[in-house]
């Protein structure tokens, strides 16, 4: 206990200015009244010096915030009965007219006029407890955002060498990707999470960003179940002073190389097309060049052999008219075309197939089987449906080397409301290795360059557009080499 005496009138001087030009607010309390106070005590309780002596240490107490008046109070007796167990420092808010304050307290027990008091000492700290939630908040929000973005972020302490050293920080979305804590992260070293194959890239890049100060790239993580994941990565380097760091996002990019890998192939599909386009056309314009030819230097009396060479121009003309009605079918089909499907009379259009077929090889002995096929016969079908059939008997009449080629038709009607044809050659027949991937477009054309591989495509891509199904078989069950039959499953229609 310190015992508060007289001094000289100098001293009391001395006490007296500093008492209240100090921003410290000074109150002393005895017998519940309050015996001192200084300006800043006023000045915190928005009041003056007169009033503050009028005032007891209920007045003083009731302007404590509800949810520290217990504990003020509490230590505003212990101390005015100069008991033991007290707390000198600490917080409490009180309410004035102007808002509420927030204010640090240090306070305890003295002697004053040879009784026991509370002399408090106390400083506003509201604007700095402003701050302080403002940053709190400032950083609550950012918390928020870094660890709920979609994209990685972390930074990592590199060398002047461009060596990764190890995670300072990490946020969740890093941690979900790489299926690690957080505290599995920061202790591990960060080339871990690249491929062997990546570890020097990794390296160059960040010897760029030393450099230059920022770099955007595309590299890939490695995953804990071992997978790897496309991501683009943007780093900025910062320092603080001694120590260099670089701060990075990085963003899944599956989707983005998905489009990318889909525009290069569907740009490598027209590059392929176009090849097709111009190899077939040249070898048909070459025919008719030949037929032109030839014409233009025949002898009078050559009628016979002029009569050939116009049925040959005859043949690469339709050739090149069923050449475009494929391209034409490939067209519709990338673009999304749909055109309405109606009754097609199937007997009618497998003769004008058959016609047209007679047309594009006159020089072939043709003979056709039909079983089974009637002019009732509709099916669901468009306008594309004779390039459905033709291209089937193309590819029969390409693929059978026999001096007379004999195709047969068969109509089967299936209870499920859909009809069965089959369309079988005697030809040379397709070896079961090679059945797999010959619906693919333009299979034949990328393995050896000659034909445009486009006839087996259009089969499949018209019967799926008809809502129906396309197999092969061997014409003859056990032996491929006598020819193949195509299946097509196909839906039956009404007038």
């Amino acid at each position: 206990m310190k015992e508060i005496a007289s001094s000289d009138n100098e001293s009391e001087e001395f006490l007296r200015l500093i008492s209240e030009q100090t921003f410290l607010a000074l109150l002393l309390i005895q017998d519940n009244q309050v015996k001192y106070s200084n300006k800043a005590t006023a000045e915190l309780f928005e009041t003056t010096i007169e009033e503050m002596y009028k005032w007891d240490a209920q007045r003083v107490l009731d302007a404590v915030d509800e949810e520290d008046r217990a504990f003020a109070t509490e230590q505003l007796m212990k101390k005015q009965k100069g008991e033991n167990d007290i707390v000198t420092s600490y917080s409490i808010k009180i309410n004035t007219s102007k808002g509420q304050k927030h204010i640090n307290l240090f306070s305890k027990t003295i002697i004053y006029n040879g009784k026991t008091a509370d002399l408090i000492s106390g400083i506003n700290i509201t604007d700095q407890r402003k701050a302080e939630l403002e940053l709190k908040e400032s950083e609550d929000k950012f918390k928020l955002l870094f660890n709920n973005t979609n994209d990685s972020i972390f930074m990592i302490h590199v060398d002047e060498e461009g060596n990764m050293l190890k995670f300072v920080e990490v946020n969740d979305t890093t941690c979900t990707w790489l299926g690690l804590t957080r505290e599995e992260l920061l202790s591990l070293p960060p080339e871990n999470l690249l491929p062997p194959d990546l570890k020097e890239k990794g390296k160059e890049a960040i010897q760029w960003i030393l450099k230059f100060g920022f770099l955007t790239y595309e590299i890939e993580i490695l995953l804990i179940d071992g997978n790897r994941l496309p991501v683009e990565m943007s780093s900025s380097l910062f320092s603080d002073g001694e120590k260099k760091y670089v701060l990075s996002s990085a963003r899944e990019i599956g989707d983005r190389l998905v489009a990318r890998e889909m525009r290069e192939s569907q740009i490598e599909e027209k590059t392929l097309l176009l090849d097709i386009i111009t190899h077939d056309l040249r070898n048909y314009l070459a025919r008719i060049w030949a037929c032109i030819e030839y014409s233009s230097t025949a002898k009078e009396g050559s009628l016979q052999e002029l009569k050939q060479q116009a049925s040959k121009s005859k043949s690469s003309l339709l050739q090149i008219d069923n050449l475009i009605d494929n391209i034409s079918v490939l067209m519709k089909r990338d673009i999304g075309v749909e055109l309405e499907l109606k009754p097609v009379k199937l007997l009618k259009m497998i003769n004008k197939c058959i016609a047209d077929l007679k047309d594009i090889y006159p020089d072939k002995s043709l003979k056709f089987n039909l079983e089974n096929i009637a002019k009732e016969h509709l099916v669901l079908a468009d306008t594309l449906f004779d390039q459905l059939i033709i291209n089937v008997l193309t590819n029969a009449v390409k693929n059978d080397p026999a001096e007379k080629i004999i195709i047969d038709f068969k109509l089967t009607e299936k209870e499920d409301s859909t009809y069965l044809l089959e369309i079988a050659d005697h030809g040379k027949g397709i070896p079961p290795d090679k059945r797999e991937n010959i619906f693919e477009r333009y299979s034949e054309f990328r393995k050896t360059g000659q034909g445009s591989g486009l006839g087996l495509f259009i089969i499949k891509t018209l019967v799926e557009r008809y809502q129906g199904h396309v197999t092969i078989k061997n014409t003859i069950e056990k032996d491929y080499t006598k020819g193949t039959t195509f299946s097509l499953l196909l839906k039956k229609a009404t007038k």
